[in-house]
């Protein structure tokens, strides 16, 4: 499929499922899931890796910075330095020539470290 088509597929699915009631009563749904904290650590390094694409910026990325925020909130600070690396710059490569590699994801965390306005 071509790239334009896969994104002509994609918007329609999008506007179905918008004009689906069900599922906008499920997206005003609130939904709690219980999990290991081992599990959540990791899935909040897979989110912030998803973050680091230069072209993930639409309001889905602000709700998985907000989820982030507001997990790390309830995690002792040695995992909250740990959640807070993951949106740190890449590191400075030189030894392999490559310059740093500032992402999306840690400019927006850093505008609004500190506050309720993570990913909003």
């Amino acid at each position: 499929m071509y790239p334009q088509q896969h994104d002509e597929v994609f918007e329609a699915a999008a506007d179905r499922v918008e004009r689906d009631p069900a599922a906008r009563q499920f997206f005003d749904r609130q939904v709690a899931f219980e999990v290991k904290g081992r599990f959540l650590l990791a899935l909040i390094s897979q989110l912030q890796l998803s973050l680091r694409h230069p072209q993930n910026l639409g309001a889905s990325a602000g709700l998985m910075r907000h989820f982030i925020y507001s997990a790390r909130e309830n995690m002792p600070p040695i995992l909250q330095q740990v959640v807070d690396a993951g949106f740190d710059d890449v590191p400075n490569f030189s030894t392999i020539g490559m310059p740093p590699i500032q992402t999306p994801a840690s400019d927006l965390y850093r505008k609004t470290e500190g506050s309720q306005a993570h990913g909003d």
